[in-house]
């Protein structure tokens, strides 16, 4: 009688290769959009649907170049990359803010256009990267969250610089943008082009804020903070609306980040909304507080 042969382990699958193939990011969207102010920074991997089927053994695997930033750690804070891309926007600010007021000229309507370009430029170009891949997304992919919004409203405060594009830019700029920029929450790291990027976008709306109302003049007018207000409260509903029609998260009204946010610390859903408000109106009395002063000091010694 032949030997009996071994029973062969149908079970048995081949082990996916080491290092191929990195783990898939978090469901649902950007990374990035987990923490208020910084919206566009995860690129395209966490969204990637899977693709490409194995023949061997029939193991669907997602496109390894639509995950190359997937697992990577974020940028360190107080890193090198995160200090040295904040010295530059920060640099950059107080040269440009500085030789605006020491030397006017024609030079400050062109520079203050290819700002606007600049700054304009940086969410399209990620829209094109997400319709590239394929996995371009209207539930998270809209320009609806007040730190993307931003740029577009500086961008057209340094081509058109009119007073309630400037306080737009101003005070959306600050309050949104801050942040974003002292806790980034990227994946990408230099030389990555998203790196420059998150720093030409965010950092751009801080240069034009600065450069606008300290380095041009033009400063927000009586009644600015309640003006934004309002215009706040109209984008809210904007985004509220895509909510709703879309199922995304803008303004983050139908749960908090995950990440840190100032939002984590105003109370469950649907409280931390009203707890927002109150703080946007927190931060625009302080924002507006120096110029509001500044005028009262120059009506008292005309009144004398």
């Amino acid at each position: 009688m032949p030997p009996m042969m071994p029973r062969r382990h149908t079970s048995w699958k081949r082990p996916r290769p080491a290092g191929r193939f990195p783990p898939p990011g978090p469901p649902g969207g950007r990374a990035s959009d987990t923490r208020l102010g910084c919206c566009r920074c995860l690129p395209i991997a966490s969204r990637t649907k899977p693709t490409r089927r194995n023949g061997r053994n029939g193991l669907r695997h997602r496109r390894p170049w639509l995950q190359s930033t997937v697992g990577c750690p974020s940028l360190g804070f107080l890193s090198a990359e995160h200090v040295g891309g904040v010295a530059v926007v920060v640099g950059v600010t107080v040269a440009l803010t500085v030789v605006a007021r020491k030397y006017p000229g024609r030079w400050i309507t062109l520079v203050s256009r290819v700002l606007a370009v600049l700054i304009a430029a940086a969410e399209p170009s990620y829209w094109i990267g997400q319709a590239i891949h394929g996995v371009y997304s209207p539930r998270d992919d809209l320009p609806l969250h007040l730190s993307r919004a931003a740029e577009f409203v500086s961008a057209a405060a340094l081509w058109w610089p009119k007073p309630f594009l400037v306080e737009l830019t101003y005070f959306w700029g600050l309050g949104a943008i801050v942040q974003a920029l002292a806790t980034p929450d990227i994946q990408q790291h230099f030389p990555d082009p998203g790196y420059f990027r998150f720093y030409v976008g965010h950092g751009g709306v801080l240069v034009a804020a600065v450069f606008l109302v300290l380095g041009r003049g033009i400063w927000p007018r009586p009644g600015a903070p309640v003006r934004v207000f309002l215009a706040t409260i109209v984008f809210t509903a904007i985004a509220g609306l895509a909510d709703i029609l879309t199922g995304g998260n803008y303004m983050f009204l139908r749960e908090k980040p995950t990440a840190g946010s100032l939002l984590n610390f105003l109370g469950p859903w649907p409280w931390y909304i009203a707890s927002g408000l109150l703080l946007a109106i927190v931060f625009l009395a302080v924002l507006n507080a120096p110029f509001w002063f500044a005028r009262l000091r120059a009506v008292v010694p005309s009144a004398r």
